[in-house]
């Protein structure tokens, strides 16, 4: 299979995690290229699809391209093996407030293709008339730093976590604030146990991913 048609219904840009997905709603497919919370080059982006973030792969991009309301992704062998041997994406971008999704669209591909802004192009979009909604797009609000802060708190009490020599509270909260608001449930629940994992703040997770899960679930908004 050498490209991959890909009607994205639903986009979230989230400039801080440099995250951009894509969602779909006959299913719970999506694909969303992640740089994380610092600056990265090209190949650290991961790319994710499947379902509750799918497979992910770094290294997985080539080059990229965005036209009017079309993303096209040129993938590497490694991006190819996680999108059924695709190497070109063609992402399609049907959403309400066209315009503004692809602005937003726009300056998230510009951070992620920052170290080598070569690879990437993007074309002037085109002015379409915005897509009438029947309705509002839902997005939970996260219940603020005071949640993130009371989990972070629980954990390192219960001694499920231990945070690194220097690291605050405080800090590592900011990070997490966002990830609580993600929908669906799961997706925020699974990037919240993924970022104790990987941060650098926590110096040891002593506690199984599902009982992560279960208690990251009580702080969701």
């Amino acid at each position: 299979m050498s490209a991959l048609a890909f009607v994205a219904t639903t986009i979230d840009v989230d400039p801080d995690l440099r995250m951009l997905s894509f969602g779909r709603d006959e299913d719970d497919v999506s694909l969303s290229l992640v740089g994380g919370d610092a600056p990265c080059t090209v190949e650290e982006v991961e790319l994710w699809f499947g379902v509750d973030d799918g497979e992910r792969v770094s290294g997985a991009l080539e080059r990229a391209s965005l036209t009017d309301n079309e993303l096209v992704l040129r993938l590497t062998p490694e991006g190819a093996a996680i999108v059924a041997g695709a190497r070109d994406v063609h992402v399609t971008i049907d959403v309400a407030d066209l315009d503004v999704e692809l602005e937003a669209t726009r300056r998230l591909l510009g951070m992620l293709f920052e170290s080598d802004a070569s690879r990437l192009t993007l074309a002037a979009p085109t002015k379409k008339p915005r897509k009438k909604a029947s309705e509002p797009p839902v997005r939970r609000s996260p219940r603020g730093d005071s949640a993130a802060v009371k989990l972070l708190t629980l954990l390192t009490e219960r001694g499920l976590i231990e945070l690194d020599e220097g690291a605050t509270i405080p800090d590592l909260a900011e990070r997490i604030t966002p990830l609580l608001g993600l929908l669906p449930e799961k997706r925020a629940k699974k990037s919240v146990v993924a970022l104790l994992f990987d941060d650098p703040s926590v110096a040891e997770v002593f506690a199984e991913e599902d009982m992560l899960f279960a208690i990251v679930h009580e702080f969701l908004g």
